[in-house]
């Protein structure tokens, strides 16, 4: 009880800053304030870089450490593999605390394990910073894996409470780098652009040439350290080269293939999450069309913690069951991990979530967006408010059964041919080789080396 009511005061806190600290006038405030507080950075990284490239030239492995904290936000997959391809180099994963960007954090341990079992069982070089013997996480200054040459992060949330030694203030010794975590669409610039983190990295490998543009304009360094490659995740839609796997489970014939992924905020300011509206209705429809369609739900990993602990009417028994019909309904199943192969062997997708939004549409599949209110498009930065004009929109769900009449089923995708050329206009990396190798030739130009492979 007395968890449950400490994570619905963390929430009703989020409101409050939401209301509070997500203006105009604080962020126009703020970026005067704090004008000269970043100008001190790229010194800093200049030396560090310097050693690096010394290490190099002595033909030293450079060691680079992915921080990953959740197997869903891996969006590092062509950048690892590159890197893994290049004998100068020692990529590898470092499992952090469960803390980084989680409102709710327990149960961490278990979590770190679970991470730790998913990647090191599909060949990765991975690192899990706990004693087993002792029962807690190690420490920078005990594990040579948290002191790399390169640090990728994860994701801009770093409130890591007592594991500061995962935290990018306690990192300026190595060339810290971030590819978002998410797909940003939105409008929120101070979170997505000009937080502390993003002002103190020494790379910030941004999606677009828009996205550039936006960190220039909001960020307190001005964007000096935004580079625009593309985005690493969809290399897989742009510039496949493996087989897919089919992830779907089994039917007694071929039916259209659906992905259904809500959203979680359901009490933040912009409340952009249907599933509380739609929750059942969307159960009727997988029942309706369950001989030509079958689905996946594939839920945002925070909307199950709001359902457990923050929603009322809901519990975790009552998520439990909601979940578990998906996983068990003839025609349903249910996704909560890596969704690239899902992604790509499916028809179409409905949703509301943010970077599902650009990542969806790569596919140049059919997609229908679930508005909320009004106030969520209106909140849209100039990325996502190019890419709404190219995608199916639908009011609380309203359209959703036609969508999947008219669109799915008798495949009249009647926005595909000016998607497809927006997509190829706008979202796919300049580099003919994908966002994962501008990625590594920017490294390569940094360190003044030769690309490998």
């Amino acid at each position: 009880m007395l968890l449950k009511l400490r994570n619905k005061i963390r929430y009703y806190e989020i409101i409050v800053y939401n209301m509070l600290i997500l203006t105009r006038w604080y962020s126009v405030i703020r970026n005067f304030v704090l004008r000269h507080k970043y100008d001190s950075i790229p010194a800093i990284y200049a030396v560090v870089l310097q050693k690096v490239r010394k290490k190099a030239s002595a033909g030293e492995k450079i060691n680079v450490a992915f921080y990953i904290l959740e197997t869903n936000k891996w969006k590092y997959e062509g950048v690892y593999r590159l890197l893994e391809k290049d004998e100068r180099f020692n990529p590898y994963i470092v499992v952090v605390p469960y803390a980084a960007g989680a409102v709710i954090q327990t149960d961490y341990i278990p979590h770190m394990r679970k991470v730790y079992e998913y990647f090191k069982t599909r060949g990765y070089n991975v690192f899990l910073p706990y004693s087993e013997q002792e029962q807690r996480v190690l420490t920078k200054r005990e594990s040579k894996e948290m002191n790399p040459d390169i640090l990728f992060h994860m994701n801009c949330w770093h409130e890591y409470g007592k594991f500061v030694d995962f935290g990018y203030e306690n990192n300026m010794d190595c060339l810290q780098a971030y590819v978002p975590y998410a797909w940003m669409i939105s409008n929120r610039y101070i979170e997505h652009f000009n937080r502390d983190f993003h002002n103190k990295l020494w790379k910030i490998y941004y999606e677009t040439p828009m996205h550039v543009d936006m960190a220039k304009k909001h960020a307190i360094n001005k964007g000096v350290n935004a580079v625009a490659t593309g985005y690493p995740l969809l290399d897989s839609f742009f510039f496949p080269k493996k087989s897919v796997v089919d992830v779907w489970k089994p039917q007694e014939k071929k039916k259209k293939r659906i992905i259904w992924a809500p959203h979680h905020h359901m009490l933040e300011k912009n409340r952009d999450a249907n599933f509380l509206d739609i929750c059942d209705f969307m159960v009727e429809m997988a029942k309706k069309y369950a001989d030509q369609v079958q689905f996946v739900f594939k839920p945002h990993p925070e909307l199950a913690k709001k359902l457990d602990m923050a929603i009322p009417g809901w519990n975790k028994e009552r998520r439990e069951a909601y979940y578990n019909l998906w996983e068990t309904m003839p025609n349903t199943q249910v996704c909560l991990d890596e969704y690239v192969d899902l992604f790509l062997t499916s028809d179409a997708m409905i949703q509301d979530c943010g970077s599902f939004t650009a990542e969806y549409t790569c596919t140049y599949k059919p997609m229908l967006f679930l508005i909320a209110n009004p106030g969520v498009v209106r909140d849209w930065n100039e990325c996502g408010k190019a890419i709404l004009e190219n995608i199916y929109t639908s009011e609380k769900g309203k359209e959703i059964e036609s969508f999947i009449k008219r669109v799915v089923i008798a495949g009249d995708d009647y926005m595909k041919v000016k998607r497809v050329a927006f997509i190829d206009s706008y979202l796919r990396p300049e580099n003919p080789q994908g966002a994962s190798r501008g990625i590594y030739d920017d490294l390569m130009r940094e360190l003044g080396m030769k690309a490998g492979v």
